[in-house]
């Protein structure tokens, strides 16, 4: 019952990640980028919830991500991938050309 309702989870992400790929992977990176400064906030600099935790940074992460980093990523690994397609197309086909007999 677990495994199918992970399973639905992840068929629903992926379907909006056809959708909308950057509005899905800003809301994504936002909130993990968030949860992992909260964490590290909490865990790792043993601060209160209420005492002295820095909303403020936490807060100032979520927007960093959402404006800059989420969106350089997203176009940045788009061009790569475009790029290496490219690239190893060529190399395999070079390889067939230079390799006797076709065994690559």
């Amino acid at each position: 019952m677990v495994f199918r309702l992970l399973g639905e989870g992840v068929k629903w992400y992926h379907s909006k990640l056809k959708i909308n790929p950057l509005r899905t992977q800003l809301i994504t990176g936002t909130l993990l980028t968030t949860s992992g400064d909260v964490i590290c906030q909490l865990a790792v600099e043993k601060k209160g919830l209420f005492d002295d935790y820095n909303w403020i940074r936490s807060c100032r992460m979520g927007c960093f991500s959402m404006t800059v980093w989420v969106p350089v990523g997203y176009y940045w690994f788009g061009y790569a991938a475009k790029v290496t397609r490219n690239t190893l197309i060529i190399s395999k086909n070079l390889r067939r050309s230079l390799v006797p007999g076709g065994i690559c």
